[in-house]
């Protein structure tokens, strides 16, 4: 279970370097966590060899978040308490964990013709104050996840995962055996960082918005001194040349879609616009329209378990 998330939100600035060079005004979060209780957030890595892995990974994270958010409560005065609306203090900066601590299924749906969940619930007894923690658990629950699942990340044999786990707990797996970058253990992974990003725009813009997000990935990004993949390179590359948003996004349908999906729902689950927001988040990075459509899919998953607790 999270421990003492509470009480490690600080709002003192700080300065951080290593992978983001010099970044400063940053609030450093540390969460601990009992691994043996988070052994569902690692499970997704065995659904990464093929690209029909987005739906899958959508889903286990979803779960994911649901457990987390059952146990995580928002510090008094911080930007994600109950006492504030979504994301309206300043914004939050790289977490930092201790080690205690694509194909879509229905490939014939557009972006614009999305999972229908049902958000009605015989068993919805929610109050407000239920579902600001859920808002906050989901944010952090992303974060716990990704941090947790780092050490075997873009490990694509699952024989492979199993010889080298063993007896030992997958979650937060030490050393980190990740075949492309070497991050300390507890670490976000790039897509983690990426996640960062985002959350600093929503809070910065008090919402959703395109050419902002695009903004602080590009500027995230240029100064990022970790692992970027192709679909970030080419953002990059193509805001150097000029162009702006939606016209910089590559045709890409990795998993970065996903990255968007806690931050954003967090923020607009049980409102009109939630789609819609999605979407703009999205394709402030990518274009293909499978990145959207599982996007928009896993956030209407997400909303329900914000608003109702569950799944179910």
């Amino acid at each position: 279970m999270l421990r003492g998330a509470g009480a490690a939100l600080s709002t003192a600035p700080a300065a951080l370097g290593g992978k983001f060079g010099n970044t400063t005004d940053q609030v450093r979060m540390e969460v601990a966590m009992d691994a043996r209780k988070a052994r569902a957030v690692i499970t997704w890595q065995g659904f990464m060899k093929q690209k029909s892995r987005n739906i899958a990974v959508a889903v286990l994270l979803i779960l994911a978040c649901s457990w987390l958010m059952r146990r995580v409560a928002p510090p008094e005065g911080s930007p994600l308490s109950r006492a504030a609306p979504p994301f309206s203090g300043p914004a939050l900066a790289r977490p930092l964990y201790t080690n205690r601590s694509r194909r879509h299924a229905a490939r014939s749906r557009s972006p614009l013709q999305p999972l229908s969940v049902p958000l009605t619930s015989a068993r919805n007894k929610s109050t407000a104050v239920d579902v600001a923690d859920r808002r906050a658990g989901a944010v952090l629950g992303s974060f716990v996840a990704d941090a947790a699942s780092m050490g075997l990340h873009w490990i694509y044999d699952t024989g492979r995962i199993s010889k080298m786990v063993g007896d030992k707990q997958p979650e937060f797996f030490s050393p980190p055996a990740c075949p492309f970058y070497k991050y300390s253990s507890g670490e976000q992974s790039p897509y983690g960082d990426e996640e960062l990003f985002l959350l600093r725009s929503v809070v910065d813009a008090e919402g959703v918005d395109g050419p902002a997000i695009q903004q602080a990935l590009y500027k995230g990004f240029k100064a990022y001194k970790g692992r970027l993949n192709s679909a970030s390179t080419k953002l990059v590359l193509s805001i150097d040349k000029g162009c702006s948003y939606p016209n910089c996004a590559p045709y890409d349908d990795q998993a970065h879609g996903l990255v968007k999906v806690a931050v954003v729902t967090a923020r607009y689950a049980g409102t009109s616009e939630l789609s819609d927001k999605v979407e703009e988040a999205v394709r402030a990075h990518q274009s293909h329209p499978l990145s959207v459509s599982t996007a928009v899919d896993a956030a209407k998953l997400l909303e329900h378990v914000i608003l109702f607790g569950s799944l179910q």
